[in-house]
């Protein structure tokens, strides 16, 4: 869908427009009841046919030098809800985005490495829902199955055992990294930085609590 009219994403600004666009680019805040919102009902008008028309919120993020979170609010429908709200059916059809084969593979892959689901949905611009349904085989389970075993191992459950939880214990007081301690033992990023957090375990080995707390 091409909505408005020229240019290259289907709508052609005005003077005004522009010259509102540069003003909103020095601004700090997005938020529609922030006092110093950087986003003018003009401006908002402008990113919802640009998502409408499909456009990355990164991209709108990087043309208007504002933080992809107030682009990603405006698109989840969070805020600005009353701002040219006849666009809403086309904006949702672009909030799960469709990947294909290649992209599913580099998403497997990364989850087959262990890395962190938000540094995915951060790299392609795509929806927590579909990460984690590849990463819990409800999708794509058929691309790459090779790696299914190794990211079975990355979503194992947080609840780990006690000899585990020393032997994390341990190789946290000696500064080794998150991702080797990962490898090591096959324990999820999560369970892992709890107890680095000192959010969990506390109990088990207390007198390391203070050196992993410097690490």
């Amino acid at each position: 869908m091409t909505l408005g009219g020229e240019g290259s994403s289907g709508f052609k600004f005005s003077k005004e427009t522009k010259s509102k666009m540069s003003k909103t680019r020095k601004g700090m805040n997005c938020g529609e009841k922030s006092g110093n919102a950087i986003l003018t009902e003009e401006t908002v008008k402008i990113i919802k046919i640009k998502l409408a028309n499909g456009e990355k919120v990164i991209d709108i993020a990087n043309e208007f030098k504002i933080p992809k979170e107030c682009i990603s609010s405006i698109k989840q429908l969070n805020t600005w809800k009353h701002v040219l709200p006849e666009l809403e059916n086309e904006i949702k059809k672009y909030m799960n985005k469709f990947i294909n084969k290649n992209i599913a593979k580099e998403i497997k892959i990364m989850l087959a490495k262990g890395i962190n689901i938000d540094d995915i949905i951060n790299k392609f611009n795509v929806s927590r829902r579909t990460v984690k349904n590849i990463k819990y085989f409800k999708a794509w389970s058929n691309i790459l199955p090779e790696l299914n075993e190794k990211i079975r191992e990355y979503t194992k459950d947080n609840i780990i055992t006690e000899d585990e939880v020393k032997e994390i214990k341990k190789m946290l007081a000696n500064n080794e990294r998150i991702i080797d301690i990962m490898n090591a033992l096959k324990v999820n990023r999560d369970a892992i930085s709890n107890i680095k957090q000192l959010r969990t375990y506390k109990y088990i080995l207390p007198e390391l609590n203070e050196k992993i707390k410097k690490g």
